[in-house]
Parts: structure tokens; C-alpha cells; sequence
């Protein structure tokens, strides 16, 4: 006796419901190449010290005009500065500049929550060892001129601009200038750059 087998209908409708299900399960197994290079970092913060009263990132960064040249980003909506910075290989010279190096995605940002500090996030690695967390801030500080040295140089400049400002209107536009200038992380990027705008006709 044969039996017979009942058939179901595939209907659009099914294959519909079937299609979405399976992008769905796909979805959920499968993390985008952000969310992966969201979880592969390492945040910390730098502390502004003296300078937290009166720094202002965006202000720095846009001093000038060297901020939208590569690799610089800059973002002004969620005012976040981005470019990669070198570490090198090596754990115990990691200043030696002759060492093997490579190359990191690093953002800066000054979140409101943070008045006092930056928060700095590393791409693409899951730690940091202190010597390489030193460099990356030692970097960092050299860009945004965060140096005891930098700040004392700003404060007196501020004082220049404002009896400047007090005594002659042409000048008041020095009061909008934070004293900060901004620069690359190395002295022969900021070097190689120079020469190339000095040389632009």
C-alpha cells in the first residue's frame, strides 16, 4: 500500500518569513568589522592638569592648517581627532626610533564628562604595555603642546593677547586663540610638512 505524502504549498509569504529569519540569524552571528575593531582597543585618559581651565581640543587642532592634511581627521561633529600613531616592537626601548615599528588608529576626544582630562582609544590591539601607553601619551602631548613648558607659554601669550585686545580693536581676535598651536607627533613629520607648504605655488 503506498502512502500517500501531503504537499505543502511554498509560498512567497514562506519564503519571505523564511528569507528574513535567516538574515536575522546571520545578523546576530556575524559582528561587522566595527564592532570588532570596537572591541579590539584599549581606552585611557590623560590628565589636562593646569590646562584643563582653558583647553579646548577643537580650538588646538584647528589652529592649524596642518590638521586636514593626511594623515590627520578630523571630525567636527563629534569633535573627535583621529590618525595613526608608530609604537615600536620592541617593549624595552620603545623610543628607540631604529627599532621595528608599527603602525596604530589612535582617537582623541574631550567628552564633557571629562572635563579635566582626554580620552584616548587605541585601535587594533587588546593591550598596552606601560612603556607603549607612555610613548602613545608622550605623542600625544608633543601634538596638543600639554607640556608644563606649553602651558606656561599659552598663559603668557593669553596675557599679551588680552591687554593687546584692551587697547586696540584690531587685536581682538588674538582673544579667540587658545595659545596652543597645533603640531605632528614627530619633529620630522612637522619638518617634512613644512618644507612641502613652503614649497607650494
Amino acid at each position: 500500500m503506498i502512502k500517500k505524502i501531503r504537499r505543502f504549498p511554498i509560498t512567497s509569504n514562506w519564503l519571505d518569513r523564511k528569507g528574513r529569519e535567516e538574515l536575522m540569524e546571520a545578523k546576530e552571528n556575524t559582528k561587522t568589522d566595527e564592532e570588532e575593531e570596537e572591541e579590539e582597543s584599549v581606552v585611557f585618559e590623560i590628565p589636562l592638569g593646569e590646562a584643563a581651565g582653558t583647553f579646548s581640543l577643537e580650538k588646538t587642532v584647528c589652529s592649524h592648517g596642518l590638521f586636514m592634511m593626511s594623515p590627520n581627521q578630523w571630525d567636527p561633529l563629534s569633535r573627535t581627532f583621529s590618525r595613526p600613531l608608530r609604537l615600536s616592537l620592541s617593549d624595552s626601548h620603545p623610543h628607540d626610533s631604529t627599532a621595528t615599528t608599527c603602525s596604530l588608529s589612535v582617537s582623541i576626544s574631550h567628552p564633557p564628562h571629562l572635563p579635566r582630562s582626554l580620552l584616548v582609544r587605541v585601535y587594533g590591539t587588546p593591550c598596552l604595555s606601560p612603556e607603549h601607553r607612555e610613548s602613545l601619551v608622550g605623542q600625544v602631548v608633543r601634538m596638543l603642546r600639554l607640556s608644563e613648558t606649553d602651558e606656561r607659554n599659552a598663559r603668557e601669550f593669553r596675557k599679551v593677547a588680552e591687554a593687546a585686545a584692551a587697547e586696540e580693536e584690531n587685536y581682538s581676535c588674538l582673544r579667540g586663540f587658545g595659545g596652543r598651536v597645533f603640531r605632528s607627533p614627530t619633529l620630522f613629520e612637522d619638518m617634512v610638512k613644512c618644507i612641502l607648504l613652503c614649497n607650494c605655488q
